[in-house]
Parts: structure tokens; C-alpha cells; sequence
């Protein structure tokens, strides 16, 4: 039942992300990078998983330069469909990239790979509980709870903040909890 709920919500989540204009003073990236820098208090010792943008998500541009440019390293996924996996391989502003499945640009497979203390996570939408709906493809849930396993990571989901529910997201076994939201508006702390 949550399979086909989540499936007719992404429906509508497209819909009301391509009427959110990137534009609008309400949704400015710069607040975002702001609330992240103040939540995360990334280091130089930190390794930040970002994602190039797609579409009309929320763009990660301004937060990749302003982390580049206080010397702390930053990653992109690469998918490995075989596995349902995302792998990070290092990555700066300016090197190469190169179509992969889902029209997904990622860093050439013989970048280094990495595994990230702090993973920024795409969304459709996102609940109050700290739960996000994704693209439906399981990669991020997967990746999360597998690196979870092995090692501390921090998650963030990043978005608009027009892309909160005011209901709680259906859930299926696999969907990981965030860290974070963070919004152009808000931080959203759901740390236990």
C-alpha cells in the first residue's frame, strides 16, 4: 500500500516542485548554505556528499563553492544500478563529468572514491518526522543504511521550503530517517 501512495505522491511532488520559483526571495539558496555552515559546522576533516542538480531540484552550486572555498573536500554520487548503490568519488568544481543512467551527471569512474561524513540528500518532499520522499529508485536509502553500518555519517535532505508536507510521508521498511532538513527558511533537527 505505501508502494502505490508513495508512487502517486511523487506524482504530485514533481507538480508542485516545477511551480516553485527559484526565484522567489523566500527560497534563497545563500539562507540555505547559511543554515547548513550553522547546523553542520563542517571542517576540513569532513568530506561533504553532495549531488549535481537535476531539473528544477534545489541546486547545490552555492553550497559546493562556498565549501570549496574553505578547503573542505565534496563528492558526487556515482550509480551502480547492479546494486541498487551509490558510490562518492571526489570531486571540485571545474573536473570532468559524464552522463549516467537518469540522466545523472557524475564524476568519471576513475575519480577517487570516498566515503563522506555528511551526505546532502535530493527530495520530492520531506515530512516533519525527518522522512523524505525520493525518485523512488531505493539508491539514497540503500547507500544511507549502509554506510550507517560502517562508519558516522550525517545526513541533510536539501530542498525548497515549499516542499514540506504538513502529514507524515508513508513509510516502507527500507526509507531512512534524516539528520537534517535543511530549507532556504529552516533547519529542521531530527536528531534523536
Amino acid at each position: 500500500m505505501a508502494f502505490e501512495e508513495k508512487q502517486q505522491l511523487r506524482i504530485e511532488a514533481k507538480k508542485h516542485r516545477a511551480q516553485i520559483s527559484p526565484f522567489d526571495p523566500t527560497e534563497d539558496p545563500e539562507k540555505a548554505v547559511d543554515y547548513f555552515i550553522e547546523a553542520l559546522t563542517p571542517t576540513n576533516h569532513d568530506i561533504i556528499a553532495l549531488y549535481m542538480p537535476k531539473g528544477d531540484e534545489f541546486s547545490t552550486a552555492i553550497l559546493c563553492e562556498r565549501l570549496q572555498n574553505q578547503s573542505i573536500a565534496t563528492a558526487l554520487p556515482r550509480i551502480h544500478k547492479d546494486s541498487r548503490m551509490l558510490t562518492f568519488h571526489d570531486w571540485n568544481d571545474g573536473e570532468p563529468l559524464e552522463t549516467q543512467s537518469y540522466d545523472i551527471m557524475a564524476p568519471l569512474p576513475s575519480a577517487k572514491i570516498v566515503t563522506p561524513t555528511i551526505m546532502v540528500v535530493p527530495l520530492l518532499a520531506f515530512d516533519r518526522k525527518g522522512y523524505r520522499l525520493g525518485f523512488g529508485g531505493g539508491y539514497y536509502d540503500a547507500t544511507i543504511q549502509q554506510v550507517r553500518e560502517n562508519s558516522a555519517i550525517q545526513t541533510v535532505g536539501w530542498g525548497f521550503a515549499k516542499q514540506a508536507v504538513i502529514f507524515n510521508l508513508p513509510r516502507e521498511d527500507h526509507d531512512q530517517r534524516l539528520d537534517f532538513v535543511i530549507t532556504p527558511q529552516q533547519i529542521y533537527d531530527h536528531r534523536d
